[in-house]
């Protein structure tokens, strides 16, 4: 799965860096920045738990 970042809605909140922190990080444009290229089936709970933690809607998983 790829788990990507819309970033016209992101905010950079960072609560998804808190929820996810090895899957994501904010850059130096203080916007949210997926670090894997492919989540392994062991990190989908974690990006999920990052999605449900964006007040802006930003984060989503799509089958690659």
């Amino acid at each position: 799965m790829k788990f990507s970042v819309d970033y016209d809605r992101c905010e950079g909140h960072s609560l998804c860096v808190a929820a996810a922190p090895d899957l994501i990080e904010i850059g130096d444009d203080e916007l949210a920045h997926v670090v894997v290229d492919e989540l392994a089936p062991a990190q989908h709970p974690a990006a999920e738990h990052a999605i449900r933690s964006c007040p802006k809607q930003a984060l989503r998983l799509e089958n690659s």
